[in-house]
């Protein structure tokens, strides 16, 4: 049908922007920042400490939407 031409489309569309996302590279990207974000000195520097986990939460929000939609996509 039409709608499910438009859809996959879209999915298609949706994954090529997640490509220039970078979803891989973002996911490895938090895993490493959990990692460090685990260290028990991570505290001895507060302001590094506050940018870690930052950007480790703005990436965690980023992927999540990413997969979401995704998901969402699939689902329809």
């Amino acid at each position: 049908s039409e709608l499910s031409s438009r859809l996959e489309n879209l999915v298609t569309r949706v994954e090529a922007i997640g490509g220039v996302f970078d979803l891989p590279k973002r996911v490895e990207e938090a895993a490493e920042l959990e990692r460090q974000s685990s260290d028990p000195t991570l505290w001895d520097n507060p302001e590094n400490a506050r940018q870690l986990l930052q950007r480790l939460a703005a990436l965690q929000e980023d992927i999540g939407y990413w997969t979401q939609l995704r998901q969402e996509l699939n689902d329809a």
